[in-house]
C-alpha cells in the first residue's frame, strides 16, 4: 500500500506532542509530529494551489496519522491542540 503525504521531498519535524495514547498499539508516547508541502497544478488562475499538511507518528509502533484540519497549524503554538481525536487513518493512494 502507498500512502501520499504532500509532495515535497523536504519533511520537515515540527516538535512533539504530549503524551497520546496510539490507537494501534494502545501504547502511550510522545508523537513526533512532521509537515511536508502540497502543491497541485490546477487548470485555473492561479495554475498552483499550495498548502502544507501535518501528520504524526508513533514512537512505539512506527503507525503514521494524519493531522485532522487546523490542529497541525495551531501545533506551532500550542502543543496541547494535538490529541487523540486529532489522529485520521491515512487516505490509500
Amino acid at each position: 500500500m502507498q500512502y501520499r503525504i504532500g509532495n515535497s521531498k523536504y519533511v520537515r519535524l515540527s516538535g512533539e506532542t504530549l503524551e497520546i495514547v496510539c490507537p494501534k498499539c494502545n501504547k502511550t508516547g510522545t508523537f513526533g509530529v512532521f509537515s511536508n508541502s502540497e502543491v497541485r497544478l490546477i487548470p485555473e488562475f492561479p495554475l498552483f494551489d499550495a498548502d502544507i499538511v501535518y501528520f504524526a507518528v508513533c514512537p512505539n509502533c512506527a503507525q503514521v496519522y494524519a493531522l485532522r484540519g487546523k490542529s497541525g497549524k495551531s501545533f506551532k503554538k500550542d502543543k496541547l491542540s494535538v490529541g487523540n481525536f486529532d489522529l485520521l487513518e491515512l487516505e490509500q493512494f
